[in-house]
C-alpha cells in the first residue's frame, strides 16, 4: 500500500495510508465532485462511487469526464482529442461505478478505507442501514456530509458497531469552487482516530476545520438557514427578490440568500429547514416561517413544480433566470397565503429600494467593511429599516447560539465571517457595545412585531463585548503548530490550528499578525493580492490595531516571485523525463516535441499588466500606511521580495536572501517596480546590484539599511518582529529608531555589483557578457535613467515597460518558458542595440 506524507507550514508530519480505496455513497453532483478532490488531494487508487439510480451513476460519470476534459485541455493547449483521451483514461482507471441494489449490502466496499457519504437528507437512514449490514474494514473512517440530520441521529440509524467509526464532515459551499474554505468535523462517539484522520483529510484539501457541538449539527447551515427564511418571509410579503438580495449584500453577505438557493437547490433548503426547529423558539409564528410546515411546503413545491428548481435545473431557471446571459431578474412567483388558503402571484415591479442600498453603498461603503454595518442597521431611511428587519434577528441567532453554550464565540464569528463570508458577525455587536445593541433590538420589535419572537434573547447574559480578548472569545485560529510561537502570540487563548486561508490574521496586544500561506512557496497571484488587500483594510480601520507583522508560511519562511503560469493564454507542464511505455507518456512527448510552436504559448500582456497594477495598488496601501508594519521572511524572490520593500521594517532568518531574477534570468522585468522601491530603500547603486540579479544576503542586507532584526529561525524571526511591533503599539517612534540606526551601520564589507557603460556602448554586447536578454538589459537602463533625481513610484512609466515587454519579446517568452523547462535561457544576440540615454 502507497504511504502518502503531506506537510503544512509550521505542521508536524503525519503519516497515513492513503493510496488505496475510498467509496462515495451518491452519485450526485456533489458525490462525483467530492470523488474528484479525494483523486486530486488524496491520490487514491481507485474510487468507487455508489448508487441505487444507473441515471446518477451516469451523471456521475458525465461530470467527471467533463471536469477532466476541461482539465486536460488546458494541459494539452486546446486539443480536444488529446483532452478526451486523458479524461478517458483517468475516470476509466481510477473510478469504479457500482449499481447498490436497494436494501442489500453494498458490494466492492471491503477494501475501502474511507467513506464518504453525500447521500440525500430522506435517504441517509436507508443508506446507514446498509453500511451496517455491508463487508466493511474495522478501521474505515465513514464521512458524514450532512447539514439537517444531527450526528446521535446518523449513529443510531448505523447501528453501536460503526459508531466510533462515523464523523461529520460538512462542506459549506459547492466543493470544488473553494467559494469558502471553511468545513465542519463534527464528532461524537467517533474514535479519536478517525477525528485524527479527517482533520487530517481537510487540511490535505485545504480546508479550514471548525468542530461545533453535535447536537446543534452544523451552525452555518443553520445560519444560512435562517437567512433564507427570512428572505423567503420578504419575498411573499411582496417584496422584490433582487431587493431583498441586494440588502442582504449591504449587511455584509458575500451574496444573497435567494441566489445561494438557486446555487445549492432546493433540496438543501428543505432538509437543512429542520435544524430550526432545535435551534429557534418554540412559537406558532416561528414555527410558521421557520419549521417547514404546510406552508412552506407548500411554497417549495410550487417553485418545483415550475421547474424552478435552482441551478441544477435542466432548462437553468430558479429564483433568477440564469439561462439569460447577463440578467438576473427575478421570476414572477406563485406564493401560498395560509391565511386566505389560495396562491398569490407577486409582481416584480421595480421599485426604489435597489437604488437606496447601491446609493448608500457605494456612499458609505457598505460593501467593503464590517464597521459601516452598525450605520446601516442605525439609519432612519427605509433602506435602514430593512435591514434591521432582517440583520438584528440574524445577528441574535448567532448571540443565542453562544448564550445557550452550542458555539464558543470564536466558532460563531469563524462561521459567519470564513464560512458565509459575511460581515454581519459578533464584531458587529462589539462595535456596537451592549447599551446600543439592546436599544436597536427594542427599536426592530416596535417596527416589526411580528418578528418580535426572533428578537427575544437573555439580556442579563450579555457581555459588553464577545471578542474582547482574554474574556469571552477563547478561541483563537491558530496558523502555526508550535506550542513555543502560539505561547509568545496567543498567550491565553484556547489556540486551535486549522489549515489556513491564504492570508490569515489575528490580533494580540494591538498588533495584527498576518501570516501568508500560498502553498508550495508562497508566490504571488492575483488570490495572494486579493486577501491581502482584504487583510490591509481591515487592518487600516481597526482602531484596536496600532501595528502588524507580516509573516510568510513555512520552517525556512520562503516567497517565491509571481506565478508565471499566469502571464501566459496558454496553460504549459514543467519538462519531466518520462518513459513512452503507456499511452500518456506518448501524449507528453507529442507535446514536448511541439512545446513553443502552438500559438497559445505566447504572453499575455493583458494578464501580467492586470496582476502588476492590482499587487502596485496592495503594495502602496502597505507602503502607505500610518500604521507600523514589519515583514518576517526567509529567502525572498521576486515578487514577494518587492512586498517586503514596503514595509517600514524587515526581519530576516539568518543564511536567508533577496534575489531578484526578473531582468537577468527572466528577461522581463520588475512588475511590481522593484527597483524604484529598493533604490528608496538602500540607494542606487545597491538597487542596481539588487535587480540586476546579484543576491543580497541577510548580514549584507542588514548593513545596507533593508533588514533590522535578524532572526535565528522562523519562530525567533516572527518572536523579534512581534515585540518590535509591540513597541510601535507602547507609543515608541520605532521608524524614526530605525532611520537613525541605519546611517550609522558599516556598509564597508559590502561587495555590489557595478554597471559600467557610456552612450554608444553596445548594450547587446553588454548582456552577452551578463547572459541576459539585451532588450531586458535595454529596459533597465532606461529604468535607471528614468529614476535618477527621483524618489517616487511611476506607475505610468512601470506599466509601459511591462506592456512592450509582454507584447512584442520573443525573448521574454524563451525565458519564462527556460524557467518553466528548467533550464537556461538561450537569448537571441542578433538585435545590435546601442545605449542611448533617453534623458
Amino acid at each position: 500500500m502507497k504511504e502518502s506524507v503531506f506537510v503544512t507550514p509550521f505542521h508536524s508530519k503525519q503519516t497515513f495510508d492513503f493510496g488505496g480505496e475510498a467509496a462515495v455513497i451518491g452519485g450526485g453532483k456533489m458525490g462525483a465532485d467530492a470523488a474528484r478532490e479525494f483523486d486530486r488531494k488524496l491520490s487514491y487508487r481507485t474510487i468507487h462511487i455508489v448508487d441505487i439510480d444507473p441515471r446518477q451513476l451516469k451523471r456521475a460519470e458525465k461530470h467527471l469526464m467533463d471536469s477532466y476534459r476541461q482539465r486536460a485541455l488546458r494541459s494539452f493547449l486546446g486539443n480536444r482529442s488529446m483532452a478526451e483521451m486523458e479524461a478517458r483514461h483517468i475516470v476509466d482507471n481510477r473510478y469504479n461505478f457500482i449499481l447498490a441494489k436497494p436494501g442489500e449490502p453494498y458490494e466492492g466496499l471491503e477494501n475501502a478505507n474511507f467513506i464518504f457519504e453525500a447521500a440525500s437528507e430522506g435517504a441517509k437512514k436507508a443508506v446507514y442501514g446498509t453500511l451496517a449490514k455491508s463487508e466493511l474494514k474495522e478501521d474505515v473512517v465513514i464521512a458524514t456530509n450532512t447539514s439537517a440530520v444531527p450526528l446521535p441521529e446518523i449513529e443510531e440509524h448505523a447501528g453501536p458497531e460503526l459508531g466510533e467509526n462515523i464523523v461529520g464532515f460538512h462542506f459549506y459551499s459547492p466543493l470544488v469552487e473553494n467559494i469558502n474554505p471553511l468545513i465542519d468535523v463534527n464528532a461524537n462517539k467517533a474514535s479519536k482516530e478517525a477525528q485524527k484522520r479527517m482533520k487530517y483529510i481537510a487540511d490535505r484539501m485545504q480546508k479550514k476545520t471548525i468542530s461545533p457541538n453535535p447536537e446543534a449539527s452544523f451552525p452555518g447551515s443553520y445560519f444560512f438557514e435562517f437567512a433564507a427564511a427570512l428572505a423567503v418571509d420578504d419575498v411573499e410579503n411582496g417584496e422584490r427578490v433582487e431587493d431583498v438580495d441586494r440588502r442582504f449584500i449591504a449587511l455584509g453577505f458575500s451574496e444573497g440568500p435567494l441566489m445561494s438557493l438557486d446555487r445549492t437547490g432546493h433540496a438543501a433548503y428543505h432538509g437543512c429547514g429542520k435544524v430550526l426547529g432545535r435551534v429557534l423558539p418554540d412559537d406558532d409564528n416561528a414555527k410558521r416561517v421557520f419549521e417547514h410546515d404546510a406552508h412552506v411546503k407548500e411554497f417549495m413545491e410550487a417553485l418545483k413544480n415550475s421547474r424552478n428548481t435552482g441551478i441544477d435545473s435542466e432548462n437553468g431557471k430558479g429564483i433568477y433566470e440564469w439561462d439569460k446571459p447577463g440578467a438576473l431578474d427575478a421570476r414572477p412567483l406563485k406564493v401560498f397565503r395560509p391565511e386566505t388558503g389560495e396562491y398569490t402571484e407577486i409582481s416584480v415591479t421595480p421599485d426604489e429600494t435597489i437604488e437606496k442600498i447601491e446609493k448608500e453603498g457605494e456612499k458609505t461603503g457598505y460593501y467593503r467593511h464590517v464597521k459601516t454595518i452598525p450605520k446601516l442597521l442605525t439609519s432612519n431611511t427605509e433602506t435602514g429599516k430593512q435591514a434591521r428587519r432582517d440583520g438584528i434577528p440574524a445577528l441574535i441567532l448567532q448571540i443565542n447560539e453562544v448564550l445557550r453554550g452550542n458555539l464558543t464565540p470564536g466558532q460563531a464569528y469563524t462561521t459567519f465571517r470564513k464560512g458565509l463570508k459575511s460581515k454581519l458577525n459578533l464584531e458587529v455587536y462589539d462595535l456596537m457595545g451592549r447599551e446600543k445593541f439592546e436599544e436597536l433590538r427594542k427599536r426592530t420589535i416596535e417596527e416589526n412585531p411580528d418578528r418580535a419572537h426572533l428578537l427575544e434573547l437573555d439580556e442579563t447574559k450579555l457581555p459588553e463585548k464577545f471578542l474582547e480578548y482574554g474574556k469571552h472569545a477563547n478561541t483563537v485560529v491558530s496558523p502555526y503548530n508550535n506550542e513555543e510561537v502560539d505561547a509568545k502570540l496567543y498567550e491565553g487563548w484556547e489556540i486551535k490550528r486549522l489549515s489556513q486561508l491564504i492570508v490569515e490574521k489575528n490580533i494580540k496586544d494591538g498588533v495584527a499578525v498576518v501570516t501568508v500561506d500560498n502553498p508550495p512557496r508562497n508566490p504571488v497571484t492575483m488570490e495572494l493580492i486579493d486577501q491581502l488587500d482584504y487583510a490591509m483594510t481591515d487592518i487600516e480601520n481597526d482602531d484596536r490595531i496600532k501595528s502588524s507583522v507580516i509573516a510568510l508560511s513555512g520552517d525556512s519562511m520562503i516567497g517565491e516571485g509571481a506565478f508565471v503560469y499566469s502571464f501566459f493564454h496558454g496553460r504549459f507542464k514543467r519538462q519531466k523525463k518520462v518513459k513512452p511505455k503507456n499511452i500518456l507518456a506518448r501524449i507528453q512527448n507529442f507535446f514536448r516535441e511541439r512545446f513553443g510552436k502552438y500559438e497559445g504559448n505566447r504572453l499575455s500582456p493583458e494578464k501580467a499588466l492586470a496582476l502588476s497594477e492590482e499587487g502596485r495598488k496592495v503594495y502602496d496601501k502597505i507602503a502607505n500606511s500610518d500604521k507600523f508594519v514589519i515583514f518576517a521572511t526567509g529567502d525572498v524572490f521576486g515578487g514577494v521580495a518587492e512586498l517586503t520593500y514596503t514595509g517600514k521594517s524587515i526581519a530576516m532568518m539568518n543564511g536567508s536572501k533577496f534575489v531578484q531574477p526578473e531582468f537577468r534570468n527572466l528577461g522581463i522585468g520588475d512588475g511590481l517596480a522593484a527597483y524604484a522601491r529598493a533604490k528608496q530603500k538602500i540607494g542606487e547603486d545597491a538597487a542596481i546590484s539588487l535587480l540586476l540579479g546579484n543576491k543580497l544576503g541577510t548580514q549584507d542586507a542588514k548593513a545596507l539599511g533593508l533588514v533590522d532584526i535578524v532572526g535565528s529561525d522562523n519562530l525567533d524571526t516572527i518572536g523579534k518582529a512581534y515585540e518590535m511591533a509591540k513597541r510601535a503599539v507602547a507609543g515608541e517612534d520605532v521608524e524614526a529608531e530605525l532611520i537613525k540606526d541605519r546611517t550609522s551601520r558599516d556598509k564597508s564589507s559590502v561587495k555590489l555589483m557595478t554597471l559600467n557603460i557610456k552612450p554608444g556602448d553596445s548594450i547587446t554586447k553588454m548582456a552577452k557578457k551578463l547572459q541576459m536578454s539585451p532588450q531586458a538589459l535595454e529596459r533597465f537602463l532606461d529604468k535607471r535613467d528614468h529614476y535618477r533625481g527621483r524618489t517616487d513610484i511611476d506607475h505610468g512609466f512601470e506599466s509601459e515597460g511591462l506592456i512592450e515587454t509582454f507584447s512584442n519579446e520573443p525573448n521574454a517568452l524563451e525565458g519564462l518558458e527556460a524557467l518553466l523547462q528548467r533550464r537556461k535561457p538561450n537569448y537571441d544576440y542578433s538585435e545590435e542595440i546601442i545605449y542611448k540615454p533617453k534623458n
